[in-house]
């Protein structure tokens, strides 16, 4: 048996990623993805991240949960731009959820949009959002 495939499974989710990667290189705002698992400290180590660039960068966070907003605001706390995205259940976040989140911040006065990924690391990772790539 030969099964043919014809499109990628994620192909939606490449172009939306690639129209977020576009929007951020327009307004020259770097996002970066932060995954890691439940409990791993991915808040604290925004918050020290967030305290030692402050001076030199302005940043916002975008921060990911299946449910609450305890972490957003940890960092909206730090006065530091944070919107929560709430995934209600699903295990990654969608390029199309930043796309959509995108327009809550002003862009324009951003150097660095961090996202803090849900704690799951079965599928968040096979998710591009428009994050810089290595």
């Amino acid at each position: 048996m030969e099964i043919k495939v014809l499109h990628q499974v994620m192909e939606w989710n490449d172009d939306v990623s690639a129209e977020v990667r576009a929007a951020l290189r327009q307004h020259q705002v770097c996002l970066v993805n932060v995954m890691g698992s439940p409990g791993a400290g991915k808040t604290s180590l925004l918050a020290a991240l967030i305290g030692r660039l402050r001076e030199e960068f302005a940043i916002g966070v975008i921060e990911g949960d299946i449910t609450g907003q305890i972490d957003a605001e940890k960092i909206a706390a730090l006065h530091i731009p944070a919107v929560q995205l709430n995934t209600d259940g699903a295990c990654h976040i969608e390029a199309m959820s930043i796309q959509r989140i995108l327009p809550q911040f002003e862009l324009d006065k951003l150097d660095v949009l961090f996202v803090e990924n849900i704690g799951n690391l079965v599928c968040p990772a096979e998710f591009d959002i428009g994050e810089i790539s290595a």
